[in-house]
């Protein structure tokens, strides 16, 4: 289940070689997606796209190894909305989340 967050700033490590921090830009209609994966992700990249429309626009994120060793892809701009995520491997739908203006959903996709 989706979990809402109502902070601004997500800060990775400096140990994968990816970000060295990240700052989100929400507010008004614009929120975020952080989306927890296993560690076989990383590197690879994520997407979503809007659910209402199956030939929309999809917009990715690549998987990074964050703080205390968990491995997520972070969308730092989504407009507010319901959106599919996908599968890396395959395309196919791996998750739904309803994005709100100014907040940061989190969905979990980990095996265990």
């Amino acid at each position: 289940m989706p979990r809402t967050l109502g902070a601004t700033t997500a800060r990775p490590s400096h140990g994968s070689g990816g970000l060295d921090g990240l700052l989100l830009d929400i507010g008004g209609e614009v929120g975020a997606l952080i989306v927890y994966v296993d560690p076989a992700l990383a590197g690879r990249e994520i997407e979503v796209r809007p659910a209402d429309a199956a030939e929309a626009r999809r917009t990715h994120t690549v998987v990074h190894e964050h703080r205390s060793g968990v491995f997520a892809a972070v969308f730092v701009e989504l407009v507010r909305g319901r959106y599919d995520l996908l599968h890396p491997d395959d395309d196919r739908h791996w998750g739904d989340v309803g994005i709100d203006g100014g907040r940061i959903a989190e969905l979990d996709r980990r095996a265990s």
